[in-house]
């Protein structure tokens, strides 16, 4: 039997009075630096990143996503940072029936009319010298006005 692992990002688009503009989904690829820190962290005993943030990739500039992204080295994309504050956490919950979900959702507040391709998850809430674990494109880019609020929810599954 082979080990497949693969996992989904939903979002939800409000306006400021938390009305539901719109929802949509879309499935991540896993980086090889976010496969190799999972296997070593499983077989080789390196610890584990504690707590993982969810970040959004900016439209402006976008070309491609790539297995060997790292947070320090993307050339294909430029993070979006016009949100209130920094990356959101990625609240976890346990385990269940081969899926590890989302507890609480991440929330953005966009401060400025944006347009968005994608979104990731990373082990820092700034900066760029931690783990991408994978990285994800939408199948077409979203368009987000400044004071809209994102809600991100993330699972991964085998």
């Amino acid at each position: 039997m082979q080990l497949q692992l693969f996992g989904t990002y939903e979002f939800r688009l409000y306006t400021p009075e938390r009305k539901l503009i719109k929802e949509w989904t879309s499935k991540n690829g896993t980086t090889i630096e976010g496969k190799n820190h999972l296997l070593d962290v499983y077989f080789g005993g390196t610890t584990p990143v504690t707590a993982w943030y969810i970040g959004l990739i900016d439209n402006s500039g976008f070309s491609a996503l790539a297995e060997a992204d790292t947070l320090a080295s993307h050339a294909g994309w430029t993070e979006l940072s016009t949100y209130t504050g920094s990356r959101k956490e990625w609240i976890d919950a346990a385990a269940a029936s081969k899926v590890k979900g989302t507890t609480t959702d991440a929330s953005f507040t966009l401060s400025a009319d944006k347009t968005i391709y994608g979104s990731f998850l990373c082990g820092a809430a700034t900066g760029t010298s931690a783990k991408l674990f994978n990285t994800s494109a939408f199948s077409s880019p979203q368009v987000i006005a400044n004071a809209s609020i994102l809600d991100v929810s993330y699972s991964v599954q085998m």
